[in-house]
């Protein structure tokens, strides 16, 4: 799955337990942890059947030609039903979680990405379950 949005001057990626994508076209400053505004996806039915028996997913955000990767996995539970997706560090699983037991937060990705996803421009993340 591809996901399709744009950075924010907002954007602080300072949260230490999550990441996220939003479909909302602004964030405040309390959002700490968003890294996409406007985000678009399609989340096929055979797509989110391989999310939630894979025991692997990558995530590689990119911006600029900054880039990061975050690894975690699936669940049985997901729905990938949101206006939002989110990446977590925990186990929980709602209807906005993406992956969970990830190896990174937002406070945790590159800081170069960072500042790049800062400047309003195109963001891609690609999300793939092995």
């Amino acid at each position: 799955m591809i996901i399709r949005g744009k950075g924010h001057p907002n954007i602080t990626a300072r949260h230490k337990a999550t990441i996220a994508f939003t479909s909302d076209k602004e964030i405040t400053l309390r959002g700490d942890c968003f890294v996409a505004v406007a985000c678009t996806w399609e989340a096929t039915p055979a797509f989110l059947a391989k999310m939630r028996s894979s025991k692997k997913v990558l995530v590689e955000i990119s911006c600029m030609g900054e880039h990061d990767t975050i690894i975690g996995s699936g669940h049985p539970n997901l729905t990938i039903s949101s206006k939002d997706l989110v990446i977590r560090k925990s186990d929980w699983v709602d209807q906005r979680t993406l992956i969970i037991k990830a190896d990174k937060a937002a406070k945790d990705l590159n800081p170069s990405l960072v500042a790049a996803l800062q400047t309003g421009a195109l963001v891609v993340a690609k999300v793939t379950p092995s």
